[in-house]
């Protein structure tokens, strides 16, 4: 990724011809955000749904990996979806706002024991390629998007509303729409830098920690399997654009 404060971390075509298709054993999951950790990450982003059961030895080990630093999980609205989990009162933004955001009853959220460690979830919806939501709303009640958590993460601080139209991060601002989206420069190539998984999971902490210390990782896939979304420059990985429209949204932020 570009100079900001993001380091993606992918499941590449290498990492899924040694550790099998994805998706992963949620221990490997787990066992990489260790060793981030142990590396100095500020924070971790999980690009990956866990909605669905898994084996309970992987599931406690992904909990305690979770609730062992500043962790965002992602969900998003599916109205297809007969049973989400329940999503904890915490992770509705008690904020008042006139927009009109993407909206929906029902989605994939994270499973109760993931999400009780878990600093933020984030919803990752979104309409039009170069319109970015920073919130949603989640049965009547707004909620961030995973862009505004990993925003929390960069500047350090909450985001707060302090007009209609203008969001807060400390510091920074983004002015927004209508309908809770803020417009970027969408980048004219894909030129995303990340760390291969497996490199994670093999390298010496020594070796890691001039990529992470300080730095938010954001564990995506970037495999064949992943859905693909229209795009200014074309089709591209919906992984791939969430990591290359973040650094444009962060690009974008503007004194307050």
């Amino acid at each position: 990724m570009a100079g900001g404060p993001f380091r993606a971390v992918m499941i590449d075509a290498a990492s899924e011809k040694i550790y099998g298709n994805f998706p992963f054993d949620r221990a490997l999951t787990a066992q990489a955000m260790t060793k981030l950790r142990a590396a100095g990450v500020k924070a971790i982003i999980l690009k990956f749904f866990y909605d669905l059961p898994s084996n309970e030895t992987s599931e406690k080990a992904l909990a305690a990996a979770i609730a062992a630093g500043p962790t965002a999980l992602q969900a998003c609205l599916r109205q297809d979806e007969p049973n989400p989990s329940p999503l904890p009162d915490r992770f509705f933004w008690r904020m008042a706002s006139a927009a009109k955001p993407l909206a929906g009853d029902s989605g994939w959220i994270p499973r109760p024991e993931f999400a009780k460690g878990a600093t933020t979830v984030g919803f990752v919806d979104f309409r039009v390629a170069d319109q970015v939501p920073l919130m949603e709303q989640y049965r009547g009640q707004i909620v961030k998007s995973l862009y505004a958590s990993a925003l929390e993460f960069a500047t350090g601080a909450p985001a707060t509303l302090a007009e209609t139209n203008r969001l807060l991060f400390g510091a920074k601002s983004l002015r927004l729409n209508d309908s809770g989206e803020v417009g970027i420069q969408f980048p004219k190539a894909d030129r995303l830098g990340f760390t291969p998984f497996h490199e994670v999971l093999s390298s010496p902490v020594e070796k890691l920690k001039p990529v992470f210390s300080g730095q938010i990782a954001i564990t995506a896939y970037d495999g064949e399997k992943e859905p693909k979304v229209s795009t200014p420059i074309g089709e591209m990985k919906v992984h791939r654009f969430f990591l290359l429209t973040l650094d444009a949204v962060y690009e974008a932020l503007e004194p307050k």
